[in-house]
């Protein structure tokens, strides 16, 4: 019995069908700086940056640009595109962004308990964000004390590649086509901050639009007091979002209208999401090509950064 539960897993009943051999994808190379952050439980990108743990507070006090967001924030503009285009400018930019729906108040409380002064903000994420509301997650986070940090963080890391390598002898025979970890398992870039995918899924939905919110004075609220923050750092908001599989996008205009902030958003046409809230990578890459271009052309963004004028110009399909 042993021998055939062992070994079975291994063949290959029908190729091409099912049952698939099924095991814990382990990125291969995630790179030197990067650490397991989740799959669909527990996000380690919250006990890293919260309690300063491998490293993450070092790099993002260096950044010139903090990205704050979710989710949608970290798979929608990615790392490849936007850390090449910035390192080539000589900015450094740090992605602050965490799993579980979390708004942006989980960053306003990293920014705030380790003094991080970067000189642009940016907000990423649909009107939800803007709420001092903090995921359970995030809540049992900020009241660990940092031996129960350093504990989870490590638990939570070595159980899972030890299940990685569990996983090569006695893997999962898949009957029914359901992935293994949900469909994403990410690592995380202590350097820059953004996850770097062992597993992505490959589908493909069209991004929708809901109604709009009847107000957005609760979200404005919000957004003057993270400005307000910002402002006593040095720093300033810029205001975007990627579209989803349910996107509102009309509070991007009325809240960067409210403040005074660029408002940069790429064009939504043609987009689709992987799972029908994180968009496609070819999407997230077409999106974030998008914003990056008009973000570094933005004369009052270069003028922040510090960086040469230049001639501004509007970019197709992207509003400034």
């Amino acid at each position: 019995f042993l021998a055939v539960a062992l070994l079975l897993p291994h063949g290959d009943l029908r190729p091409g069908d099912l049952p698939q051999r099924q095991t814990t994808p382990d990125l291969a190379d995630p790179g030197s700086d990067a650490f397991f952050a989740f799959t669909v439980d527990e996000d380690l990108s919250h006990v890293a940056l919260f309690h300063d743990l491998a490293g993450t507070i070092d790099a993002a006090r260096r950044a010139y640009i903090l990205l704050i967001g979710n989710s949608r924030a970290q798979l929608g503009w990615r790392e490849d595109v936007i850390q090449r285009e910035a390192q080539a400018l000589g900015l450094e930019v740090f992605n602050l962004a965490v799993g579980h729906g979390e708004t942006a108040q989980f960053a306003l409380d990293v920014i705030r308990r380790h003094d991080l002064r970067p000189r642009v903000m940016i907000v990423s994420g649909g009107p939800f964000i803007y709420s001092t509301d903090r995921s359970a997650w995030a809540e049992t986070v900020q009241a660990m004390g940092g031996w129960e940090a350093r504990k989870r963080f490590f638990e939570n890391t070595a159980a899972w590649h030890i299940r990685a390598a569990l996983h090569w002898f006695v893997p999962r025979l898949d009957y029914h086509g359901v992935p293994l970890t949900g469909g994403w398992v990410h690592y995380r870039s202590a350097r820059t901050g953004w996850w770097r995918n062992a597993l992505e899924p490959d589908n493909r939905y069209p991004v929708a639009f809901f109604a709009e919110p009847a107000s957005h004075a609760e979200p404005l609220a919000f957004a003057r007091m993270l400005q307000a923050e910002a402002g006593s750092r040095g720093a300033m908001l810029v205001l975007t979002m990627v579209p989803y599989g349910n996107t509102q996008s009309a509070h991007v205009r009325v809240l960067a209208d409210a403040l005074g902030v660029p408002a940069i958003v790429p064009s939504f046409e043609g987009q689709e999401t992987a799972d029908g809230s994180h968009l496609h990578r070819d999407s997230a890459v077409r999106a974030s090509r998008e914003f990056w271009e008009a973000f570094v052309r933005h004369p009052v963004i270069r003028s922040q950064l510090a960086l040469e004028p230049i001639q501004s110009r509007t970019t197709a399909g992207v509003s400034q």
